[in-house]
Formats: structure tokens, sequence, C-alpha cells
């Protein structure tokens, strides 16, 4: 597996700005809203950029995280947060949500247009050409990124679904068991990796296989997982019932 560090200022300030955010806010008010940091891993994600479907992905995303804020759960959730430090006025209740929205909207915004991931992905199937690459990506947007290929003219790429969707398209566990598709010679690209279950799937691909990774953002959850992976593996090393092997 090799890690492809890919370096975006822009993305990065407004992540920082993100956290800031919330520093701010803690400062101000004692109250912790660093549980949603986990709502940016959508955007980390996202290779789709720069099409009317694209931008109403990113804006149904931001609409239902809005709708999110708003609803009865989070509203208690964070109304409790902020009661147990001695705030009751839900107009600066509001006031704090929305500010953390404000910078939801701006990564958004920035990502639905540009895509330094989506980038690297062309510009690696313009060098391969016509040798084909594969990319791995979720079920729910093989269709979405199907036509943003088809939209750009791009031949030599080919999807890999994470999931089965139906017998007419590849998908992870199939292609990896297909003996005729799974060789050394293939090049393919995970845009996202955070958790071992897809990192111990990826370990039995034979041919060249790049993770994107956004420099200090998603990078951080990969080298957890790639750490977490190699620790568990040494535990299986070194269990005590491989002892009776070596006797």
């Amino acid at each position: 597996i090799i890690k492809i560090r890919l370096h975006n200022n822009n993305i990065y300030s407004l992540f920082l700005e993100l956290s800031n955010e919330i520093e701010n806010i803690k400062d101000e008010s004692k109250v912790n809203l660093a549980f949603v940091l986990k709502y940016t891993n959508f955007f980390l994600r996202m290779i789709l950029v720069n099409t009317n479907l694209s931008k109403g992905i990113y804006q149904e995303y931001l609409e239902r995280l809005n709708h999110y804020f708003q609803s009865e759960s989070f509203s208690e959730e964070i109304n409790n947060l902020f009661y147990d430090k001695d705030i009751y006025n839900p107009e600066s209740i509001k006031s704090y949500t929305d500010r953390i929205f404000n910078n939801f909207s701006k990564i958004s915004n920035t990502l639905a247009s540009e895509n330094l991931k989506w980038n690297y992905i062309k510009q690696k199937a313009k060098e391969s050409n016509p040798k084909l690459i594969y990319i791995v990506v979720e079920k729910k947007n093989y269709d979405a990124v199907f036509n943003q290929i088809k939209n750009e003219r791009i031949n030599n790429i080919r999807l890999i679904s994470d999931k089965r969707i139906d017998n007419t398209k590849l998908y992870l566990d199939k292609w990896i068991n297909d003996e005729q598709q799974n060789l050394h010679n293939r090049n393919i690209i995970i845009p996202y990796l955070n958790n071992l279950e897809m990192h111990a799937k990826i370990k039995s691909i034979k041919g060249s296989c790049e993770v994107l990774c956004y420099e200090n953002l998603d990078e951080i959850s990969f080298d957890n997982v790639e750490e977490a992976y190699q620790n568990q593996a040494k535990t299986k090393l070194n269990h005590k019932d491989r002892l009776v092997f070596f006797k």
C-alpha cells in the first residue's frame, strides 16, 4: 500500500478554521463541541467535483447536516452541554451552532469546485493511458462517479464498488477473488481509507495500490488504521499458541 499525500492549503486552512472556532467556543462557553468534527469525513472521502450533480450532493449533505443540527435529538444533546455550563439562552446556543455550520459550508463550497483527489486520479489516468486504472468507490457514489468519468471522457478508468451493487458492476470482494482481475500489473487507487476491514481487504490486492490522503487531515486516520493493522499482525505473531510449532 502506497500512501499518496496531497497538500491542499485551502482545505487545510478551512479545517484549521473550524478547529479554531470550536476552541473559541470552548473558551467562551466552556462547552466542547469537538465531536462535530466527525461530520467532516464526508468531505474528505469525496471525489465528485464541479458538476451540477456533485454540487447537488454537497448541498444535500449540508442540508441534512443543518436539519440534524436543528433536530430534537441534537438540540437536546447540545442544550444539555450548555445547560451544564449554566447557559440557557436558546439564541446564544444557536449562535454557537451557526458558527460551526458556517465553517462546514465553506469546506463544502471549496471542495465542490476543486478536488485534489480527483485531479490526481485524472492525471494518473492520463499518464497510464491506454493502461487501465481501477478506482474503489463507495456503493452510494458509484453512479455519480461513473457519470463524472463519462462526462470528462476518460476511457481508461474502471470503477470497483466497495460493496456489491449487481452482477454487471465490479465490486471489491468479487474482484479480489477473481484471478483474471486481481493481477500484479493492476493499478488501484483508494480515495479514502479509515477502517481496518477495508485495510485488510486491500492487503489482498496483488497490484499497485495507492491510498489518497489530504496531508494532516485524513492522512491521520489512515496512519492510525495502518498502525492498528501492524499491531494486530504483531499480536497474532506473538500469540502463545504459535509456540507449539517452534518447540
